[in-house]
This record gives structure tokens, sequence and C-alpha cells, in this order.
């Protein structure tokens, strides 16, 4: 039973009922509770003066008794006792403790029960974004150095003064490349830092839209005749116009073809519809697809769907996370909707 002292009972009860997002219970050796209260109990529409008198078994199913008894036992057996508890989407932490009377003899126990979901969510997003940071390193360093050899390597055979006029031109043709490689790779991640910080600069303009698929057919297509492969660009109704940022919004569809020229096959289709007062363009290939599993993560800084060092694909992760935050700019969407080998399908939308 709670001690016999009025004003000390109920500074007890203020303190446990405003406790915030937790419950705590007082229970007798029967497992008959004696206090029940607190916010969490009270957001979840218990009536807490019901429960007092109550015993453990008469409250909780089975399955949730199964579960929280050893963490009686102990506070009953004079012990502390500490468990994580994850139901219905929700994650919570349980510690049992003994109360001792003057005499040292285990009086009742305690049981403080707390919410913790959203402490969870921030610790499983800190180790997901140590994780992510971890591998970029692997992938950027691995990304910079392939550059960089190309670099260092051609200006020490031009240094050695042993090549033909023929070899130099070729080495010096080799030495842009590179550079041109490096200088993607710093931008992107340059970008990415004013994206993500608010920085970046945008400049809203009226733009018909087959100007924009235009350009790009007109950036891609040798690309793609050089491999053999198709690059299709189906133009729309040519008086649409759009009010976007015209740059950004390239980048984002530049970003779409690479993904589709890189890691898809055949065929690239580039086109653009009018639904639901967007325009939304549609990236179509006949490549392996998308694991409907990495979905949710390919937008995301830093993911790579093949992390391995000796990919065929290159490229540091941030072409579609930096094609979303332009299109969140834009009040856009951005998705993907495809199976598993049948070709990856990306989509983008933009309001009228």
């Amino acid at each position: 039973m709670l001690p016999n002292n009025p004003a000390h009972d109920k500074l007890l009860r203020e303190v446990v009922r405003h406790y915030p997002n937790s419950a705590v219970f007082l229970f007798d050796h029967e497992y008959r509770y004696v206090l029940a209260d607190g916010e969490a109990l009270r957001n979840a529409g218990y009536q807490v003066e019901l429960l007092v008198g109550k015993t453990l078994f008469e409250v909780l199913p089975e399955e949730t008794v199964h579960i929280v008894q050893p963490v009686y036992d102990a506070a009953l057996s004079g012990k502390v006792l500490e468990i994580d508890r994850f139901t219905r989407g929700r994650n919570y932490w349980i510690q049992g403790r003994p109360i001792f009377n003057d005499d040292g003899a285990v009086e009742l126990g305690m049981i403080v029960t707390q919410d913790t979901t959203e402490l969870w969510k921030a610790q499983k997003r800190a180790k997901e974004a140590d994780r992510l940071k971890d591998e970029f390193l692997g992938v950027i360093g691995h990304e910079i150095r392939t550059p960089l050899t190309g670099i260092l390597g051609t200006a020490k055979l031009l240094q050695s003064g042993v090549v033909s006029k023929d070899k130099e031109r070729e080495l010096f043709q080799l030495l842009v490349r590179s550079c041109e490689t490096l200088d993607t790779i710093i931008e992107k991640l340059l970008n990415f830092s004013k994206l993500r910080t608010g920085n970046f600069s945008y400049q809203f303009a009226d733009c018909k839209v087959n100007t924009l698929l235009e350009k790009i057919y007109n950036l891609y297509i040798s690309v793609f005749q050089q491999t053999g492969r198709d690059f299709i660009v189906q133009y729309c109704d040519p008086t649409l116009e759009l009010r976007i940022d015209q740059a950004g919004v390239l980048q984002v569809l530049a970003n779409l073809i690479n993904n589709a020229r890189k890691h898809g096959q055949g065929t690239v289709t580039l086109s653009s519809t009018v639904h639901e007062n967007n325009v939304q363009f549609s990236i179509r290939d006949e490549g392996p697809g998308v694991p409907n599993a990495e979905k949710e993560r390919i937008f995301k800084p830093f993911f790579q769907m093949d992390s391995s060092n000796t990919r065929e694909a290159k490229g540091v992760g941030l072409g579609l996370a930096i094609a979303k935050k332009i299109v969140d700019a834009h009040q856009g969407q951005i998705g993907i909707e495809e199976s598993p080998k049948t070709g990856a399908h990306f989509w983008v939308s933009f309001p009228i």
C-alpha cells in the first residue's frame, strides 16, 4: 500500500499523472495495482481509476503478460530489470524496480513504461545516416581516384618527353576527359550541398515542354547512337508550357536519362503527358529494372543499388537525390513504377 502520508501521496500522484509520455504502475505481491497513471495511459484512452484494484492478469492480454511478467517478478524479488518491446508500430521501454519498506523488505513493485518510438526512430535514422556516410566515403574515394589516376598517369607520360606528337594529342584528350569527370563529381557534391542547405538559386520562367524535350534529345541522341541503342522522344502539344527553372528541370531529366543509359538496356523512351493539371514526364528502359525493395531508398543521398567498387555503372549516388530536391522546389513529384526484369519506369510531374 502507499505510505500513509496524504501530502506525500498527493504529490506522488501528481508527478505520476503528468509523467511525460509514460505510464507508472505500483503493484503488490499479488500483481494487484495500487496506483496506475501517466500521460501515456490517459492519451491511450484508459480510465486509470478503473485499473486500481485489478491485477496484471485482468488488465493485460495473455500474450502481453507473457512478455512483461518477468519484469514484474524481478521487481517483487528486489531486482531491477529493463526491456524494450516493439508492438503495433510503437517502441516501448519498460523498467521494473522494487520499493522497500523500512525493514528492507520489498513492499511494492514499480513499473515505468515510456513510449520511445520517436527516440528509436531518431536512432535508426542516425545509424542509417552513419552507414550511408561511411559508404559514401568509400564510393567517393573510389570515384575520385579513378580520374586522378588518369590525370597523374597522363601527366607523367607527358613529362617524360618520350611520346610522339600524335600520342601527345591522345594523352591530352585523356587528360581533359579525366578532368571533366572529376569536375562533374565535385559539381554534384557542391550542388547537393547547396540544395540541402537551401542556398540553391532558382530562376522560374515560362518554358514550352517541347523545348525541354528537344534539348534533352539533342544532348543524348549521339551518346545513344555511339552505343548502338535507340533513344526515342515523344513530343506533346506544342503550346503546352510550364513555369519552371529550366536548368533545374533539364538536370532532373538528364539524371533520369543517364540512369536509364547506364543501368538499363535496349531502347530508352522519354515521353510527356498531361494528368490532373500536371505535366508528367516518363522515362522507360528495357533493362533489369530496380528491385521493389530499393524503391523507397533510391532517392536518398549516396544510395547505390550496387555498392561494390567494381560496379560497371559508376557514380556517387547523388543524381536522384539532387533530382528529388529540385522537383520538391517545384512542388512536383518524382517516383518509380516498375517490376524487376521488365525495365525501369521513372516519372516526374510538375504542376501546370
